[in-house]
């Protein structure tokens, strides 16, 4: 859904604003059932010492997975800053970007 900005979630499926990749794909219903079950923790046991706490398995998993390519030369790593207006504790000032306030991944 990243391509396509839309004011809702439920306007991929609309009649005017209808995108095709995702509507002939999934149902919206379908989606919004997988979307409220879909949880990478247990929201009842918060760590306070760790800010990513709710998708660290995922991110733990990723870097393990990620550990075990080997490097080659048409790979590249590069930086990218998620542009955040909002609050959010690992929200980051970075002078030199073109968003300035954001989550720096």
């Amino acid at each position: 859904m990243g391509p396509m900005r839309a004011h809702c979630i439920r306007a991929h499926w609309g009649e005017k604003t209808r995108y095709p990749p995702i509507a002939d794909w999934m149902t919206r219903n379908r989606f919004e059932l997988l979307a409220r079950c879909l949880h990478f923790t247990d929201n009842h046991h918060p760590q306070a010492n760790n800010r990513v706490w709710k998708i660290q398995p995922w991110l733990t998993s990723l870097q393990d997975n990620l550990g075990k390519l080997c490097p080659t030369e048409t790979q590249s790593v590069d930086e990218v800053m998620i542009a955040l207006k909002g609050w959010c504790k690992v929200k980051q000032y970075t002078r030199n970007k073109p968003y300035k306030w954001g989550i720096k991944m």
